[in-house]
């Protein structure tokens, strides 16, 4: 359990240094976290950087996951990340797609699954639908953020057997 422990830790880090705190900081809330393929080559910076914090963070979250739904979760995230650059055409534009809503599917679908945590299966996905329904500005980015953390806190309450969300609710 202290490795899968670790690596949740390392994927949220990645995750929240990343998407959350360098986005915010460098360039204000983007349009999405994928967003930030095409801003890092704006400043000369790799763009590959977005690719290897989506991949690093998916592989840390699949182990610490420890099913094989999540691992598959995972392996959306990753395409998400090497189908980065949205502007390239419409084939990666729609692996890229495929990829994020795949991902958000299997973790939420995973939590209800694996783990018998349906009603936070439930309140990821009402949660993602209060953000995607109304005109909000960025909503692709809030509901990406959204859906990972909705996971990764079902995983986090997997891992230390807080159980909140089983046994009397499943």
């Amino acid at each position: 359990m202290t490795l899968e422990l670790v690596c949740w830790a390392i994927s949220v880090a990645i995750y929240i240094g990343f998407s959350i705190v360098f986005a915010i900081i460098k360039f204000g809330v983007p349009p999405s976290v994928s967003s930030l393929y095409r801003k890092l080559d704006k400043i000369g910076w790799p763009p590959w950087l977005y690719s290897l914090a989506m991949m690093y963070s998916a592989m840390f979250l699949a182990v610490a996951g420890g099913t094989n739904t999540m691992g598959w979760a995972a392996m959306f995230l990753v395409v998400t990340g090497i189908a980065g650059d949205t502007s390239q055409g419409k084939v990666t534009e729609w692996l890229h797609i495929v990829g994020a809503w795949g991902c958000m599917a299997l973790g939420l679908l995973a939590l209800w699954v694996d783990y018998g945590y349906w009603i936070l299966s439930i309140f990821g996905l009402a949660l993602i639908l209060a953000i995607w329904i109304p005109r909000l500005k960025n909503k692709t980015y809030w509901i990406e953020n959204a859906a990972y953390f909705v996971v990764a806190f079902g995983i986090l309450n997997h891992l230390i057997y807080l159980d909140i969300f089983h046994g009397w609710l499943v």
